[in-house]
């Protein structure tokens, strides 16, 4: 027997908040009104994330279908009040960037309700987050397919020099530069400045970490700050012995990064207060990476350390034949490495001991990325090198004209780099360059990819935020449609059955 959906009885709508997601209501008539309701377990999802879908105000046992803007995905039953239990339900994987919409409609009262969705690809701090791969593992819009159509989209000034790599959380832009300046910009508005905050600080490499609606950033003025992400005000400011180049990761409500005085620190994320240090053999340059309750990062002593992140306890050191600048990142028990005696390091996360290793030819500079079971890592010879991450084989190599600065990065089947003539892309499974696009100016820092665009620092004196996306400034290009779908319009799919 198939339910039949009646018209929706003649109402008024309104808006109403609850439990901080905005819900359209629709109110019934004057007999026996009830006001149907829509909640979300969350307010901003990425792709293939699962949220929580309850409502009230439906007919009593009723089937009620849930869409994702036009698709119907689930079919929820409600209870004796006629309220719809919590429902898990998947954003699709191909969701495009912006605000979407869940609707649920009673395929007996014709009873319904909406409310929006933000869909998004962030890319919050250093190595996209933990376990610090490089990787945005929901970026869909950019391809191997389409990335040769990347253009500039859009440049934001800043007032010097950055080899920053910029960070990107709740549609804003952060980004450093050497004037002792972190800049916030806005990332869907044709890069419309926001607020910028000044510091004692002069160069800036590090990227930083968003977390909680707080912005966390260390400067060359040895302090590690934490700033309202939203509106720029200073929270707090912790001193450190030395300067700051490591960029920070958050993690559980701690702030972890190394200093120049040779120190690793954890930091409340509320208040700034220090936990715990650990002093290494030498300053401390790269970012670190965590993964199951350890802290991994390297000093230029050439050690590479795993900290218990909780007390800041050395559980073992692993050196290197060289300075271990760069990040490390991490692959199921693997934590990989690069240093300047050219060799990758793949090394046991459990006890320190080296699973395997590759040698190249010349000193490996940015962090390593990983994805499609490949560690891809440059050195200062022009090289790039995707070697299997469970065996350190070679998988294939690509040579520039240039060498490649800044971390490697990686989505949806590319790998990105950036060198002195701007954005290259390659094709994660073959190696084949995709890209090479200039920019303007030569990049310092490593391209940051989210929502399908492609943010990176470019230029000479003075330095620009460049914003790349897929036939920027094409005018034929039709923007997708970001309208509540009208109720009356939605077709169920009667092939569903009760979700559990």
């Amino acid at each position: 027997m198939k339910f039949k959906r009646k018209s929706a009885p003649p109402s008024l709508s309104s808006k109403l908040r609850i439990g901080g997601v905005l819900a359209f209501v629709f109110l019934g008539s004057a007999l026996g009104a009830v006001a149907q309701t829509l909640t979300l377990s969350l307010k901003t999802a990425p792709p293939n994330a699962a949220i929580r879908v309850a409502g009230t105000g439906f007919g009593t046992k009723e089937a009620v279908d849930i869409y994702f803007d036009t698709t119907d995905e689930l079919l929820g039953i409600t209870n004796a009040s006629g309220a719809l239990p919590g429902y898990t339900l998947t954003i699709p994987a191909m969701a495009a960037p912006g605000t979407h919409w869940i609707t649920a409609v009673g395929r007996k009262s014709g009873n319904a309700a909406q409310t929006s969705v933000g869909v998004h690809t962030p890319w919050p701090e250093h190595g996209f987050g933990k376990p610090d791969k490089g990787l945005n593992p929901t970026e869909n819009q950019i391809a191997a397919s389409n990335v040769g159509q990347l253009d500039i989209g859009w440049r934001a000034r800043l007032a010097g020099r950055s080899d920053a790599q910029p960070s990107v959380a709740g549609g804003t832009v952060f980004v450093q530069a050497d004037d002792g300046r972190i800049y916030a910009f806005n990332a869907t508005t044709g890069g419309a400045h926001l607020w910028t905050y000044k510091t004692g600080g002069t160069d800036a490499v590090g990227t930083p970490a968003v977390s909680g609606g707080i912005v966390y950033f260390g400067t060359t003025d040895s302090n590690m700050y934490a700033l309202n992400a939203n509106t720029g005000a200073l929270i707090w400011k912790t001193a450190t012995a030395g300067a700051i180049y490591s960029s920070p990761i958050v993690v559980g409500g701690l702030v972890y990064f190394g200093s120049f005085d040779g120190s690793v620190y954890a930091l409340k994320a509320s208040t700034g207060a220090v936990l715990w240090t650990y002093a290494t053999g030498s300053a401390v340059y790269g970012s670190p990476a965590y993964s199951n309750g350890t802290l991994f990062i390297a000093s230029q002593d050439s050690n590479l350390y795993a900290l218990n992140a909780t007390t800041g306890t050395k559980l073992w050191s692993y050196t290197f034949g060289g300075v271990g600048n760069a990040s490390p990142a991490i692959v199921g028990n693997l934590v990989i490495c690069g240093s300047d005696d050219g060799i990758v390091h793949a090394i046991d996360t459990q006890t320190g001991t080296e699973r395997w290793s590759y040698t190249a030819n010349a000193p490996i500079g940015g962090s390593p990325a990983i994805a499609n079971g490949k560690v891809f890592a440059a050195t200062t010879d022009d090289n790039i090198y995707a070697l299997d991450f469970g065996s350190g084989a070679s998988k294939w190599t690509a040579t520039l004209d240039t060498p490649l600065v800044g971390a490697l990065t990686t989505a949806n089947g590319v790998v990105y780099g950036t060198n002195a003539s701007g954005l290259v892309a390659f094709d994660a499974n073959s190696g084949t360059k995709l890209l090479e696009l200039p920019v303007g100016g030569s990049p310092r820092g490593g391209a940051t990819i989210s929502d399908g665009t492609i943010f990176m620092i470019a230029g000479t004196n003075v330095d620009t935020l460049v914003a790349l996306q897929v036939n920027a400034g094409n005018s034929q290009v039709v923007k997708r449609n970001d309208q509540a779908p009208q109720v009356a319009r939605l077709r169920p799919n009667f092939k569903l059955t009760p979700a559990p």
